[in-house]
């Protein structure tokens, strides 16, 4: 008889290794791209991500030893700072996280930093990380 429903999901259990949480995201074609780079002898090449978003297939293939090099990259400037802080300004990022409360006013900071993205330059990650992973975007 085949696999209860239990045992199926334990295999299909994902694990997320990106910061942020996109509905839709592109995480559940890790297994895909797994499989790819298994099939074609290309383990422990580069990856490159254009589009990055939360980089979930690019993360996934490098921690679990897939790839040795990722390059990632996104046109969205929140993201692109938001990456950069996080590889560049890690200890930074995780004080502003640490920080700032919680508090209608500052999502509305936030939330007024996204919308203007462009006067900001690209060193703007925190209202993203501030919006999104506490999904108040």
């Amino acid at each position: 008889m085949g696999r209860n429903w239990e045992e199926r999901k334990k295999e299909e259990k994902m694990t997320f290794y990106s910061p942020l949480r996109y509905p839709g995201g592109k995480a559940k074609l890790s297994k895909y791209f797994k499989n790819l780079i298994l099939n074609n002898n290309l383990k422990n090449g580069t990856y490159v991500e254009i589009y990055a978003g939360g980089s979930s297939i690019a993360l996934s293939l490098l921690i679990e030893g897939y790839v040795s090099k990722v390059i990632i990259n996104d046109n969205d400037k929140s993201i692109y700072a938001l990456w950069y802080s996080i590889l560049n300004h890690p200890r930074k990022l995780c004080n502003l996280i640490e920080k700032t409360p919680l508090t209608i006013k500052n999502w509305r900071i936030q939330k007024d930093i996204q919308k203007n993205k462009d006067k900001y330059g690209y060193y703007f990650p925190f209202q993203h990380i501030f919006l999104e992973v506490n999904k108040l975007r």
